[in-house]
Formats: structure tokens, sequence, C-alpha cells
């Protein structure tokens, strides 16, 4: 099962201060698994472990799923997905995936990929994914990705409803007692949104849970990651806390 937080964390957290480096893209082609359409894309040119530090850290969305450029789009039948999984298609699902996007497909402007509006974009993302039969944990993220968008475009009340489908997803998940992800991530995770949806006093409770909750399993990471892991989860909580209880605003 994928991990709430990306695993490329866990190299963040342990190597030296992140170099002073902006993110850089490169432009490329993808050809598209539903039509054939071959399209220009954006791809990763270079990063560093900062950006596991943007504000976004405290709802466990990181980039590049905050980027506009991560979210590929086929201009011809309008296929969309998340960079990394743009081409990772199984050819049994074509048909179903191609009729799931005709369903939504609407007249969008002849401009690059990354200026054709992001929530159409990720509205397709979301039914393609649906059709893949993606699990719990994955919703869980997208839902919270979903919400990290539509605050930033001003749509609080959609963002609150995808926040909350996301914390029920992460309960749903914790009651579970699934192997992963860790219980530290995921009570992280259900207070950052409690808070984040409104509700106060849940979250306080629940981040001050979050110190005691384990880091596992241990056979996954060696032991200096799990430490630094945890030390990085048990600062945001420290941090998110805090910020709650003085009523400051808390970056998104």
């Amino acid at each position: 099962m994928r991990r709430l937080v990306p695993i490329l964390v866990l190299a963040a957290l342990v190597t030296c201060a992140a170099r002073a480096e902006a993110i850089t893209w490169s432009e490329g082609t993808s050809e598209c698994p539903v039509c054939k359409k071959v399209v220009k894309v954006q791809r990763v040119a270079s990063y560093g472990s900062y950006v596991y530090r943007y504000p976004s850290k405290y709802q466990l969305v990181f980039w590049p799923h905050t980027d506009s450029y991560s979210w590929y789009f086929c201009p011809g039948c309008h296929y969309s997905a998340f960079m990394g999984e743009f081409a990772q298609l199984p050819a049994d699902k074509v048909k179903a995936v191609a009729a799931a996007v005709a369903k939504l497909k609407k007249p969008q402007p002849k401009k690059p990929y990354q200026e054709i509006p992001l929530l159409y974009r990720l509205q397709i993302a979301e039914a393609v994914s649906r059709v893949l039969g993606r699990d719990d944990l994955y919703f869980c993220h997208f839902e919270r990705v979903h919400g990290y968008h539509l605050q930033k475009l001003g749509q609080k009340e959609a963002a609150k409803a995808a926040r909350l489908r996301s914390l029920a997803l992460a309960q749903k998940l914790l009651k579970a007692d699934a192997p992963e992800p860790t219980k530290k991530e995921l009570t992280f995770l259900i207070g950052a949104l409690q808070h984040f949806t409104g509700q106060k006093a849940e979250a306080l409770a629940t981040l001050a849970l979050v110190p005691k909750a384990p880091v596992e399993p241990k056979g996954k990471m060696k032991e200096d990651q799990r430490r630094s892991f945890g030390q990085f989860i048990d600062e945001l909580a420290k941090s998110l806390s805090e910020m709650i209880q003085k009523d400051e605003k808390v970056p998104e």
C-alpha cells in the first residue's frame, strides 16, 4: 500500500540542508494511452528536499501534486492523470476509461495543458481513478490534493467537503489497523484535517496523541530513517497545535 507521505521524504529528512535551488521543468512528450495522440508535457528537471517544507506539509500534501504542471492532459480525448500515472494505463482498462472521460468532456481552449482549468483536469483524473479501482489510501490523498487546489481557487465549501471525505478515509484506515501507512502519519493527518474542517477541539485532542503514535512497520525503514521521519511528523504536530491554540492562520 502506498505511503501517505512520499517515500522521498525519508531521504530528504536524513540528508544535509537543502540546496537553494529553484524547481525547474523541461519540455517533453508523452503518448496518450487512450487516443494515442502525442502530447507536449513538462517533465521535472530539478528540485530539492526543500519542497517537503512548503506550507502544504500541514495537510501532508507535497509538491509536485500542488503544481499545475503535474496534472497531464490530452487535448484530443481529454484523458487526464497525474504525471507519474499518465502513461501507466492498463490496456484492459482503456475502453472503460475512454467512456468515463467522454461523459465529462467539455470544450476547452487551445492552450498549453497547464493552462487548462485544473479543476477540470482533476475531475477527469478522479473519474479515471474510479475506473481503475484505486484504494482508500489513494483517494484519501487525492481528496486532500483536490481540497488543497479548491482552497487555492477560493472554493472554500467545496474544499471543506473534499477534506471531510479525506478525513473519513483516514479514520477508516486507522481503524482498520493496516500495516501501512504508519499510525503516526494517520494520527497527524486526522488532526490536521479536523483543523482544516473547523473542528478545533477535536484537532487539538488528536494532535496531542501524535508523539506517542508509533512509526511502523519497523522493517520498512532503517532506524535513522524511522527516527528522522518520526521527528518530522512530531514537529508538524507541535507546530500545527501551537498555531491552532494561538488562533493563528495556518499556512496552506
